[in-house]
């Protein structure tokens, strides 16, 4: 059963805007419930990417030489140079929001959700109740117009655009943007958070799956980076939170080895040893008493 369409309007002009990893994302259109009887074939430049999503009635549309059947909550987008044509039932008008996206390429930075996107040349989906609400949502905004109806707007349109290339990567596996794509700087960063937020069970599998390598590659660039290797990294990181945790004199020596992730007291005893030169007993006896000297 199609979907009931009350009226349609076209936006065009529209300053909305929005940034992406640092890249700036402009909507130049913006059409609510438009009737489609034949869209004639067109494309579109580098940068610029449009939806259609068919609200009712049923059709075909031409991508490239291909052809798609669309009905209700279904949706394509053409990327840049895609050629495109849409022909509705003669028995059954298609009707349809659409969004123009316009990205600024100029200078554009290799960054995973953008990538991906810009990968999208010619798709077809349906749509499960993710992208619907978000444009019928911006629907609403941009008629009643109310005050800081640019700021929603653009909230919206961010969140769709996010939406469709999640969605898109679901779909495309093999689209998806390997994370070999992180250049080295935002790499040290992601490593730093994992070994400073969760040094207690830390594991080379898996911050290589955050860093898009290997094991072995990840050990590269650790040594690269830092002249450690993955192993002296989670010691620093834990025996730097040991030397806090035993400050606190209510902590026991043995919930404080529970705490960093050590399978045993000994092992993190044997452990704090060979990093301090000292047990971790007389650590906090030295604290305690250097902290005493200060009152």
């Amino acid at each position: 059963m199609s979907t009931q369409v009350t009226s349609s309007a076209l936006h065009q002009d529209l300053n909305i805007r929005f940034f992406v990893e640092g890249t700036l994302v402009r909507v130049l259109t913006f059409a609510s419930e438009r009737p489609v009887k034949k869209v004639p074939r067109h494309s579109h430049g580098p940068g610029c990417y449009e939806l259609h999503y068919i609200l009712s009635g049923k059709g075909r549309v031409f991508i490239n030489g291909k052809f798609y059947d669309m009905s209700p909550n279904r949706f394509y987008i053409a990327g840049p140079c895609s050629e495109h044509m849409e022909i509705s039932s003669s028995e059954d008008l298609m009707h349809e929001y659409c969004v123009y996206y316009k990205i600024d390429t100029a200078s554009l930075p290799r960054t995973p959700l953008l990538s991906a996107f810009l990968s999208i040349r010619a798709w077809a989906e349906q749509d499960h109740s993710q992208i619907l609400p978000l444009l019928t949502a911006a629907s609403r905004e941009i008629r009643e117009r109310l005050p800081g109806y640019e700021e929603q707007m653009s909230a919206i349109l961010k969140q769709l655009f996010i939406s469709l290339t999640r969605l898109y990567q679901q779909g495309n596996p093999t689209n998806r943007v390997s994370a070999k794509d992180i250049p080295p700087d935002r790499r040290s960063v992601i490593a730093e958070d994992y070994f400073l937020y969760e040094y207690k069970n830390a594991d080379l599998e898996e911050l290589s799956k955050r860093l898009g390598l290997s094991p072995r590659q990840t050990e590269r660039f650790l040594k690269g980076f830092y002249g450690k290797t993955f192993l002296q990294k989670r010691t620093e990181a834990r025996m730097s939170n040991a030397s806090m945790l035993l400050a606190d004199s209510c902590l026991s020596i043995t919930a404080v080895s529970e705490e960093l992730g050590y399978s045993s007291v000994e092992h993190f005893s044997n452990a704090f040893r060979q990093y301090y030169g000292i047990s971790p007993r007389n650590f906090r006896k030295k604290h305690l008493q250097f902290s005493e000297s200060l009152v």
